[in-house]
């Protein structure tokens, strides 16, 4: 098992690793899974590209007429 950070580039390198299946969870900073992604690498197949669809939201919570504070959770 693999646990490490991306870079600032968003690339993860795990050296001398074999060909196989893998299973790869992303995670974000509060340990969100964001995806989850079986692989069965070959050699031809090494790098791999996983797109994240994240969608930000913005606007004003309202009770009634009235803006309401209050945290929002997805998932």
């Amino acid at each position: 098992m693999y646990d490490g950070p991306a870079d600032a580039q968003g690339l993860v390198t795990i050296p001398g690793q074999s060909p196989g299946q893998f299973k790869v969870y992303v995670y974000d900073s509060r340990e969100n899974r964001l995806v989850t992604r079986q692989l069965d690498l070959g050699p031809a197949e090494a790098h791999q590209a996983i797109d994240l669809k994240l969608l930000t939201l913005r606007g004003t919570l309202k009770l009634g007429k009235e803006p309401l504070a209050a945290k929002l959770w997805f998932g």
